[in-house]
Order: structure tokens, then C-alpha cells, then sequence
């Protein structure tokens, strides 16, 4: 489980809070956008419960793990981890929902 770090001003993280929590599965080592929203994020110490393998470790530190990027006329959302993985966490469909319904809405 890791803390992400959200900007609750973007439409993706609308109704989540400060403290939006999820299960990363993957490193995936993403750099912030520069052209985008980084929305949701992993900082130095976001780590909060179980196990994380040594060499994932390192690689769980300053990437994005939700982000809004425009192209064109539309919008790429980033979602690296599946916010509704088996169902479990509230926020997370909260999220996918607002990834759906208002991922549009937002000004660049």
C-alpha cells in the first residue's frame, strides 16, 4: 500500500482527498509530465504497509502514477496501477469514475 501524493484542484482526484491510498503492483518509473497534470504521484517516503521487493524499492520513488496530459482536442488520462483492482478500495472507483465521467472537464 502507498499514500499517493494527489492535487485535489484536477477533476481526476475530485472527491479523494489528501489521502488517497493504493495498491501498486508494477514500477513502472515514469517521469513527471512536463506537458500535463500530475494529478497523483509516489514521493521519497509514500510507502505506508506491505511488502515491496528490494529491487522494486528504488523504483517506487518520485514516478506518476495518475496524470492528464492534452492532445489534440481531447485528453490522455494516465492510470498506472487499476484503481479498481478486485474491487476493494472505495476511492479508487471514485477515481475511475471521475477518469470516465469528468477527465474531460479540465483546463490546460
Amino acid at each position: 500500500m502507498f499514500q499517493l501524493s494527489t492535487d485535489t484542484t484536477h477533476p481526476l482526484a475530485f472527491g479523494c482527498g489528501e489521502e488517497y491510498f493504493t495498491i501498486v503492483r508494477d514500477a513502472y518509473e515514469r517521469d513527471y509530465l512536463k506537458d500535463g497534470w500530475n494529478v497523483g504521484y509516489l514521493k521519497e517516503d509514500n510507502y505506508r504497509a506491505g511488502f515491496v521487493g528490494k529491487k522494486m524499492t528504488g523504483k517506487l520513488k518520485n514516478t506518476l502514477i495518475l496524470g492528464a496530459q492534452p492532445i489534440g482536442r481531447g485528453q490522455v488520462i494516465y492510470l498506472m496501477d487499476d484503481p479498481i483492482f478486485r474491487a476493494m478500495l472505495q476511492k479508487g472507483k471514485l477515481l475511475f469514475g471521475n477518469a470516465v465521467f469528468r477527465g474531460g472537464m479540465s483546463e490546460f
